[in-house]
């Protein structure tokens, strides 16, 4: 998952039309919690969320997450950064989001980002928080 669909849950995001983004986070983290899918979390979006300064270790949401051994922990090395940059030196990040996804098998990538994911993801599925269906 990307960290967009976090920051979204945690900061009430809206988008630049006023469209509320955080409601659809929810409903979807709230699917996950029902249906007991795990949740891939990699250092990387853990370093984007921390870089924020919103991501909270202790918020009910990730408790809940590892109470029910819902998280996945997913390292990243430099190689897996270079060969990021390598694939797109301006999208790297989603890439290494790509990469890092492929490495843990992911059935699927949520993001709010869903253009700079589809041409990079051939094996998973992208989609927003709202089309994930169970």
């Amino acid at each position: 998952m990307d960290s967009c669909v976090y920051l979204d849950y945690f900061c009430s995001r809206q988008n630049k039309a006023g469209k509320d983004l955080s409601e659809p986070a929810k409903r979807f983290f709230a699917k996950v919690l029902s249906k007991k899918h795990q949740v891939i979390i990699s250092d990387w979006v853990i370093d984007e969320l921390d870089y924020t300064n919103i991501f909270k270790e202790d918020s009910i949401l990730i408790c809940s997450l590892k109470k029910n051994k819902q998280i996945l922990s997913c390292g990243y090395s430099e190689e897996e950064v270079t060969l990021a940059k390598q694939i797109s030196v301006k999208y790297y990040k989603d890439v290494l989001h790509v990469l890092l996804a492929e490495k843990m098998q992911a059935d699927v990538i949520i993001t709010r980002n869903t253009p700079h994911f589809y041409p990079i993801s051939k094996k998973i599925k992208v989609l927003i928080p709202e089309h994930f269906v169970c």
